[in-house]
Order: structure tokens, then sequence, then C-alpha cells
């Protein structure tokens, strides 16, 4: 109340699915799906989309009629992608066309060869050191990342390697 005062976008909430996931799991929502999360942290991947639409609880701009025109009603169960809570190395299968999101936790050593097979690929760190490794015309190359950085592999790079310099935790997002 302090931030926005009174919300109408409050009673949103008693029209959701309460999903509680535990760490690694993750679920699919489509387009005009309304959603948000109320605590912990999250990787969110979002398909190709011309916008955001918000009604409430922000100071950004709200447009409800939009909203209201592309949201969809559907009551349903949402399947929890990897309820086992593997850690190791899990894809997130959904049915979004655009992407594919995969999540690895690697110990110190750890290598992995990755062949692109012409598509690019999105690396996000979220703990630990990673050094990518990479040839190119005969001359080799390696860049380190580290916790909260990101980098693009493109898609021209056939071939690379992602070396865990420490016990690393990251996501690669690439298309199916």
């Amino acid at each position: 109340y302090e931030l926005f005062g009174p919300d109408i976008g409050l009673l949103s909430f008693f029209f959701f699915n309460i999903i509680r996931l535990k760490p690694g799991q993750a679920i699919y929502t489509a387009a005009g799906v309304p959603h948000a999360y109320i605590n912990g942290n999250i990787i969110e991947c979002m398909a190709n989309s011309d916008n955001v639409v918000r009604a409430g609880l922000t100071n950004k701009f709200k447009d409800v009629k939009t909203l209201l025109e592309i949201i969809k009603y559907d009551f349903k169960h949402y399947e929890i992608i990897n309820s086992e809570q593997k850690t190791d190395e899990v894809t997130y299968k959904t049915g979004a066309e655009e992407f594919e999101v995969s999540s690895y936790r690697k110990p110190a050593g750890s290598k992995r060869k990755i062949k692109t097979e012409d598509k690019p690929f999105v690396c996000l760190v979220t703990g630990g050191t990673v050094e990518i490794k990479w040839e190119l015309n005969g001359d080799k190359f390696m860049q380190k990342f580290s916790k909260g950085e990101s980098f693009f592999v493109p898609a021209a790079l056939a071939e690379y390697e992602i070396f865990a310099a420490d016990t690393a935790e990251y996501f690669l997002v690439t298309i199916p």
C-alpha cells in the first residue's frame, strides 16, 4: 500500500493457481496465462513476444483493457517439470517452439563438449566459475564467466567446451 496505494490487482491472486515448486523444478505457462511468483529466485525464459501486459501491482504502465482481451481463463493442472528434482543435468521440455532450457550442476574439473548444430546458445552462470573454450581458424580461445554473468555462443561456432573451474551451476538456452 505504501508503494502503490489501493490496487484492485490484488484481487487477481484469488484466481491464480498456487503451485509450490522445489529447487530445480519448473512449470510452463503459455501466452495469455497470468503468472507471478511470490518468493524465491527463478529463471524465466520467455518466448518471442511484442508485449508484456500489466494490470496491477506495479508503477509501470498498466493496460487492463488489453489484458482482458488476451487473458486465458483456463483452470487446469500444471505439470511440474523435473518433479524428481534432479540437479546434475536437466532439460526442461515445454510447449515453446522458440527455446529449450537446460540446467547443469557440475563438479570442479568436469568438461562438456557441445556441438551447436547451427543453433545459437545463451548461457547464464548461477554458481561458481566456468570457462568456455573454442577453436576458430586454428586459433584456440578461452574466456571465464562467474556467477551472475552470461554469454552468447553464435550458431556459426560449430563446437565449444564448457569447463567447470570449480563447482559450477549454469543454464543453457537454445532452439530445440
